[in-house]
């Protein structure tokens, strides 16, 4: 496999859809993403931490009482925790200093219940995961 069959992917996938049948796809993560956002911005204790311009999605859980480097190290946890579950992979960043969770959406066969349903499954985690913190010892 030489150096030329790192585009085959991608000529397939040209090959398939078309350019405008890869728009539209782009256009639909696009607007998944944004949806998306406008979720997490009504939910308490969640805060997105960058623009929402393609379809990424950085936030944070912050619920009150925590200081920032629990909230980071809770952050962490939900996104191995929701991993764990295997009905979604999420992964987490750095940004501005602090840990962000991100959703990617990229997959051709993402719907919008696929992204709320991930939505659900982060909140109960939270929900669940942040008492437990306060019983852990810090992190050093």
């Amino acid at each position: 496999l030489g150096r030329r069959f790192r585009a085959l992917k991608a000529w397939m996938t040209f090959r398939a859809f078309g350019r405008s049948g890869i728009e539209s796809r782009v256009r639909e993560h696009c607007r998944l993403a944004r949806d998306l956002a406008i979720v997490i911005e009504s939910e308490p204790h969640f805060s997105l931490s960058a623009p929402v311009v393609m379809a990424v999605v950085c936030f944070r859980y912050e619920p009150p009482g925590y200081s920032e480097d629990d909230i980071d190290q809770l952050n962490e946890i939900i996104a191995e925790s929701v991993n764990a579950t295997g009905r979604a992979y999420i992964t987490y960043t750095e940004l501005k200093g602090r840990t962000a969770l991100r959703i990617g959406i990229g997959n051709i066969a993402t719907q919008s219940s696929h992204v709320h349903d991930v939505w659900r499954c982060i909140v109960d985690i939270a929900k669940q995961k942040g008492p437990e913190l306060k019983s852990t010892p810090a992190r050093y």
